[in-house]
């Protein structure tokens, strides 16, 4: 501690409520082929702003030919990839610090209170052109044409009206308002797997071997686990400093699963990365903790069983979007949306917009619906913790823990009586096939913080 008494933030902290309104962060994943890079791709703000794309293998093959979204580009307009993982670095901290800075709006210049052709003007316009560089104010001079001692007593008085800041160093800059605004809302990058293998290319690039498996992967994982998180601390920064969505797209894949109370084996889909069975586990939650949402693109097939003469046949009827986990693919929402939505960009935006808390009044009727099937033992308690909770100042709260314990008490009750049935070789299904998962009631969650801009 070098001697010196740190300052705790929290000691002169206040207490009370807080709502997270920081911004999202979702992993799209899906199918190859599905149409993930094309449904990031047709994100925009409610201005029309366009999504910010990082492409890190395919250069936005698969992106709509209807949209623009804004990325990297060489002098022949190409899409630039990263080839390795220094660059990719570079290119998340370049979207961060120059590209999705704020950007004066023409309000802003009309509402300057300084003539037309003032010295004023014409030192904040070279300002606003070069922010978020500071500017020496010799280049000032230079760039206005003005002497010296007229650009240092304009500087003075634009200091004193807080239309610009000066560096110690004697440089300085202008100081953005409302008016400014940042070009791009969301950020997509393309894909997971591109940073997987740009993080696997360096850690074998300082091994000095060709592949993670020319060494024991447990310690080139070890190696790699600084480089994961490097990355995703650059992209938490573009988070927090410019306050940009972001949308990591990723591949998929089918693994075999075993049910954690009977544990009858069944296939779902999760991130498609790479690794070993301990490696892999730690690797998919890394990236599954961090996210707020998973949500698979699937294709929504409808099956028509054979009949006599005619065969057993297949139509695709579209895409969907499942954003709540199902026992056939892991995705996640934090957000109280539906459990599955047309995987158009259009309808997700309506979905965030329209999200409210659920009223205490649909609450206690679905939780007075589940009663019946709630064990007789707890029958009582759940009946008496209603009417407390309808009485409550924060009922909302206290009836959706309420719903989720009521949920939980049938879920075991019935998992405690498949046993039984199963011994007398009895099936509360067709054929053996597990149920299909309920879709979600909305929760009362708070309203969505920061998701209303996009």
């Amino acid at each position: 501690m070098s001697g010196q008494t740190q300052v705790s933030r929290f000691a002169a902290a206040k207490t009370g409520a807080a709502k997270d309104r920081s911004s999202g962060k979702t992993i799209i994943t899906g199918d190859s082929g599905v149409g993930k890079t094309y449904f990031v791709s047709t994100i925009e703000a409610e201005d029309g702003q366009p999504i910010f794309m990082l492409p890190i293998e395919e250069g936005l093959k698969g992106a709509s030919p209807l949209h623009a979204p804004a990325t990297f580009t060489d002098a022949g307009n190409n899409p630039i990839t990263p080839s390795s993982y220094a660059e990719l670095c570079d290119a998340l901290i370049r979207f961060r610090d120059e590209v999705n800075v704020p950007r004066p709006a023409d309000a802003w210049f009309d509402g300057l209170p300084y003539p037309i052709g003032s010295q004023e003007r014409m030192l904040l316009g070279v300002l606003a052109e070069v922010f978020p560089q500071w500017v020496p104010q010799s280049v000032i001079a230079t760039r206005t044409g003005q002497a010296a001692a007229a650009v240092t007593a304009t500087i003075t008085k634009l200091i004193a009206e807080k239309r610009i800041v000066q560096h110690p160093s004697g440089s300085i800059r202008v100081q953005p308002d409302a008016h400014w605004k940042r070009p791009h809302l969301h950020l997509g990058i393309d894909s997971l797997s591109g940073i997987e293998k740009l993080v696997h290319q360096e850690v074998t690039g300082r091994a000095g071997v060709k592949s993670m498996a020319d060494k024991e992967y447990n310690k080139l994982w070890t190696e790699a686990q600084p480089l994961w998180q490097q990355v995703q601390d650059l992209i938490d920064s573009i988070r927090r400093v410019t306050g940009a969505h972001v949308w990591l797209i990723a591949h998929c894949v089918e693994d075999t699963e075993a049910a954690p109370t009977s544990g009858e084996i069944y296939k779902a889909r999760d991130l498609m990365l790479k690794g070993s069975s301990k490696t892999l586990v730690e690797i998919r939650q890394f990236w599954r903790q961090w996210a707020d949402s998973i949500w698979y693109i699937m294709r929504d097939v409808q099956v028509q069983q054979a009949t006599k003469g005619k065969r057993t046949t297949a139509q695709h009827r579209g895409r969907v979007l499942v954003t709540q986990e199902t026992a056939q693919c892991k995705a996640k929402s934090r957000l109280p949306i539906p459990a599955r939505l047309p995987a158009t960009w259009a309808d997700v935006r309506q979905a965030l917009k329209s999200l409210a808390p659920a009223p205490p009044e649909r609450l206690a009727e679905r939780i007075k619906s589940l009663i019946p099937q709630v064990p007789a033992e707890h029958a009582d308690q759940v009946i008496g913790d209603l009417a407390t909770a309808l009485a409550a100042s924060n009922a909302v709260q206290r009836l959706s823990a309420l719903l989720s314990r009521v949920e939980g008490l049938i879920l075991a009750a019935e998992d405690g009586g498949g046993a039984d049935d199963s011994e007398n070789g009895e099936s509360s299904q067709p054929d053996g096939q597990p149920e299909e998962p309920a879709a979600p009631l909305p929760t009362a969650a708070d309203e969505l913080p920061a998701e209303a801009g996009m």
